[in-house]
Order: C-alpha cells, then structure tokens, then sequence
C-alpha cells in the first residue's frame, strides 16, 4: 500500500465508546419522552457526538466543518427533489422553506450529519496533518456555487422540476456507483467501511425510528422499489440502503477523494504489497 494512502486506526478508549453510545441515547429518550421538534431533536442527537471529537481533535474542526458545509448547500437540490417526488417529508418550525419546498431543518440534519461522519473518521482513522482545504475541493466548491445560482434564480424564474422514482436513481447513479468504483479502485478503504458500518447502522436506525414515532418526518410518496417494516414502523428500502448504509462510506470517499491532498489519485496495482 503507498505510503501516502495508508490507513491507521485509532484505538477507541472507554470514554469514547461511552460518550459515543450514551450521548446518542440520551438524544433518542429525550426526543420519546419530551415535545422536542425536529430542530431541536437533531441538535440534540448529533450535536454532542460531534462537539466531543472536535473537542478531542481541535485540528479537524476547520476542514471537517467546510466540507460538511458545502455539502449540506448541495443538499439543498437533492433535499428539493426528495420532498418534490415525495420521497420523503420533513416537518418545521418556520414557515419558511427554501425555494418554497426545502426546510431549514433538512439542511441543518445534513449539516450536522456529515461533520459527524467527517470528525469520527477523522479521529479515528487519520492522524495526519492536513491542510483546511485540499486542492481538489474547487469541484465541490463549484457544485455548491451551480446549486445557490439556481436557488437565486428560483427566486425569479420557475425552475420548478420533479423527478420520478427519484430516490433509487439517485440512490444507484450519485451514490453507489461512485462508492463501488471507488471501493474497486481502493480496495484499502473497505476495511475502514466495514468497520464504521455498524456504528452508523444502529447510529441512524435509532434517529430514524425515534423521528418516525415523533412524526418529524415520512415517506408519503409511491414511486419506492420496496418497504422495511420494523414493528409499528415502515420505510422505504431506498432509507436503508442508501442513506443509512451507505452513504457514510460514500462521504468518505469523496472526502477522501476532494479533500486529502496527500491521497494520490491511483488505483492499487494488484502486485503491490501492504
């Protein structure tokens, strides 16, 4: 394995594992037992996960918190077309919502969501010193740009669209495609997806079973390929597979991909030896 690309674990200390476990399930019985929204559920759920490492780790704040920026202002467009097909819908506080659909919750749980993901992989697996923005973070930077141009032109000209069975074309195209050919080309990270999977897994089932039972957000819509029914509960097979499976692996790919200078932009050769 190059040098550059190597991977190194950081142990998880108790006090990790208990903050890490604990803080989330406070989040969740507080949510049950008190008349909290979804704004303040979601601060409540990933704020303090997120503080702790930034606390442990200062010098990821910085890099971890633009990037994550940036993607929540992508995910203004791809928030825009889930409510639009009804693949799922969120409620809020404000009767305000962007481009007339998306609300300031959506983009506030994605922000919080992805800086989460950032900082523990980050913490747990990159030591490294980094600098705040990598060098190939303009293309991140610019698909932010396309999608606040179109919110400002939304504001004068209907550029209204919907798309059909949007979430498993996004979910296959922008999503999986990309992490699978990212997992072939740098079959090094695999060990690292596997073993943040389950975390996330248990991490994102327990915020989606508790919003579910509080009504802060459904899937309304018809166009899904099929449904899981854990108990009481029902939701779409798309929730499960893309976003709470896999998109973790997918962000830090493209993480590692647009905001790692020192990852080199090479697939493994098969002969090359750890």
């Amino acid at each position: 394995m190059d040098k550059d690309t190597k991977i190194k674990r950081k142990h998880y200390s108790p006090i990790d594992l208990a903050f890490l476990i604990l803080a989330p399930a406070t989040a969740a019985i507080l949510t049950l037992l008190l008349p909290l929204n979804l704004l303040v559920s979601t601060l409540l759920y990933f704020g303090p996960p997120a503080l702790y490492i930034s606390w442990r780790r200062k010098d990821i704040i910085g890099r971890s918190l633009i990037y994550a920026t940036t993607i929540a202002v992508i995910s203004i467009l791809t928030d825009y077309l889930a409510e639009r097909d009804l693949s799922w819908v969120s409620t809020s506080m404000f009767d305000f919502r962007l481009v007339g659909v998306v609300p300031i919750e959506a983009i506030v749980w994605m922000l919080l969501f992805t800086y989460f993901i950032v900082v523990y992989y980050l913490y747990f697996y990159d030591s490294a010193p980094h600098n705040p923005i990598g060098k190939r973070m303009p293309f991140v930077f610019f698909a932010a740009f396309a999608v606040l141009v179109w919110v400002g032109l939304m504001a004068v000209v209907d550029l209204r669209f919907t798309i059909d069975y949007y979430y498993i074309k996004f979910g296959l195209v922008l999503l999986l495609l990309p992490l699978l050919a990212f997992a072939i080309s740098f079959p090094q990270y695999l060990r690292i997806f596997l073993k943040i999977t389950p975390y996330f897994i248990v991490f994102g089932l327990v915020n989606l079973l508790v919003s579910l039972h509080k009504g802060h957000w459904s899937y309304p819509g018809q166009h899904f390929v099929g449904w899981v029914q854990l108990g009481a509960y029902r939701f779409p097979i798309e929730e499960l597979v893309f976003w709470i499976i896999l998109y973790p692996s997918f962000l830090i790919s493209q993480f590692e991909l647009f905001n790692n200078d020192q990852f080199k932009f090479k697939p493994r050769k098969a002969t090359q030896r750890d």
